[in-house]
């Protein structure tokens, strides 16, 4: 029962979801109603596209891995069928709130879901493609909060720009960490289209871009200095192969760059 318990919590990716949204929290300026409606559906989407995503790559984790998810082995069809009932309830969500002209959360709920499914069914085994996919949600993320809250300006929107680029970064490095077990299930993602001193390079440029927005973005000085540190660990680690290690800096990076723009406001 323990080991179920903790699968749960490991097919949702509770952390990945809780970080979502406390950045969410973060970046708000006040809040109310409609912030709290967008907490809830954000986590409501972000549970559900890592659990589908679980389900459709049940053996592909399983072979990775090396170990079964207990939780998903025990209650499979259920879960398929609780998707498919969220999947109901977003739709009715988002015709209710177009109907009623409340377009950003309608907007924000619909481009979310289309873009969770598109990726999760479609388009994760192509290159570049998937991940441009999964770095438009990170980004979308701190965009609905931005939205919401009136809170689009130049500078936010830089913001936006960086969180962009270092989700398509980590996106990266993590298919060069999956390189094995992708090219077993038939994926065609960089690492395995291009050779990996390619693909390095690529993340080389990606992190100049990264460190370039950073020279114009309105944090503190030991903020760029911090992140700039963190980006050159992340691309000696990448170099080095050392690429748990590159993932897990990229994603520190991107919540640090989170509280500091939080202070900021």
């Amino acid at each position: 029962m323990h080991n179920i318990f903790v699968d749960f919590f490991k097919s949702i990716r509770i952390f990945n979801v809780l970080a979502i949204a406390c950045a969410q929290w973060i970046v708000s300026i006040v809040l109310k109603d409609s912030v709290f409606i967008a907490f809830f559906y954000t986590f409501l989407l972000s549970s559900m596209g890592y659990l589908q995503n679980n389900i459709l790559d049940y053996n592909l984790d399983t072979l990775g891995k090396k170990r079964t998810n207990q939780f998903l082995t025990a209650y499979f069809n259920p879960l398929k069928n609780l998707i498919f009932g969220i999947h109901i309830f977003v739709s009715i969500s988002t015709i209710y709130f177009l109907w009623n002209g409340n377009i950003i959360h309608g907007c924000m709920i619909l481009a979310n879901w289309f873009l969770l499914n598109l990726y999760n069914y479609f388009l994760k085994k192509y290159p570049l493609i998937g991940n441009i996919t999964v770095a438009l949600l990170s980004s979308n993320v701190i965009l609905y909060i931005f939205w919401l809250q009136d809170n689009l300006n130049p500078a936010n929107g830089l913001f936006l720009g960086f969180i962009f680029v270092l989700s398509l970064l980590r996106e990266i490095v993590k298919d060069i960490e999956d390189k094995d077990v992708d090219m077993h299930y038939g994926y065609q993602t960089l690492p395995i289209l291009l050779p990996l001193n390619i693909v390095k390079a690529i993340t080389s440029f990606l992190s100049f871009i990264i460190l370039c927005i950073l020279l114009f973005m309105e944090f503190p000085l030991w903020g760029k200095g911090l992140v700039s540190l963190l980006m050159l660990l992340q691309i000696g680690s990448t170099f080095k192969n050392h690429i748990s290690l590159a993932s897990t800096l990229l994603k520190a990076i991107f919540f640090i760059g989170i509280v500091i723009l939080g202070v900021k406001i």
